[in-house]
């Protein structure tokens, strides 16, 4: 039997280990040291391809999620880890009740939600950084929310953190997640072990939100396109 070889990408540096990781589409990436060979790489990724399958169906299943959300009457949109149902009607703007977001009948619904998007997460993004930030007695300089196509936050060199609106689509454990590593850059300013291990410290299971993170990553282009 003629096993099947998968398309990887290789990026090779100065490190010790051979490792896999898979890009938001679910392409494989193998970052390997110089001098390993390639017979070695491509026997170890032999060894995990049942592993990579998963993930890669796992990826897939998010995005057809995420383009199954047409913004018609009835249709569904990710919001902290559930669903709101969306309904057409004579409102002037996006307004939710009881999981239902009433959407204007008229204009762009699109615009419409990532309106009530923004005010929601200026509602409920800073209380949690302020709750957390109390709990790890480390503070931002500045708190700002915005949108990215790749990056669920980031914290500046000034102290200044900035923070997806498209959280919002993802549960409250992983928006804590984001919240906690771009504080802890504040006192590890890079993506050391030592960060990992304090992040980890400060949010156990930290390691494995951050995993799930990379599935989410649909949902940073969701209504953005």
């Amino acid at each position: 039997m003629i096993e099947k070889r998968i398309p990887y990408t290789l990026v090779r540096s100065a490190r010790r280990t051979l490792s896999l990781s898979l890009d938001p589409n679910g392409s494989l990436i193998a970052r390997a040291p110089y001098r390993m060979a390639a017979k070695e790489i491509e026997a170890f990724i032999s060894q995990k391809a049942g592993w990579i399958e998963t993930k890669q169906a796992m990826l897939k299943k998010r995005a057809e999620s995420v383009q199954d959300c047409t913004l018609q009457d009835g249709s569904t949109l990710p919001f902290l880890g559930g669903k709101l149902l969306l309904r057409y009607g004579a409102t002037p703007q996006a307004v939710e009740k009881d999981g239902i977001l009433f959407l204007p009948s008229c204009g762009s619904a699109k615009a419409a939600i990532l309106q009530w998007l923004a005010a929601e997460a200026a509602h409920r993004l800073p209380p949690r950084v302020e709750q957390w930030a109390l709990r790890m007695n480390v503070y931002p300089t500045a708190l700002s929310l915005g949108y990215a196509k790749t990056r669920w936050g980031s914290m500046a060199s000034t102290g200044a953190m900035r923070l997806n609106i498209a959280l919002l689509h993802c549960p409250n454990h992983a928006i804590d997640y984001v919240i906690v590593h771009e504080l802890s850059h504040r006192v590890h300013p890079n993506h050391s072990k030592a960060f990992h291990a304090y992040v980890e410290s400060v949010l156990p299971g930290a390691n494995q939100i951050r995993a799930q993170m990379k599935e989410m990553s649909p949902y940073l282009s969701l209504l953005r396109s």
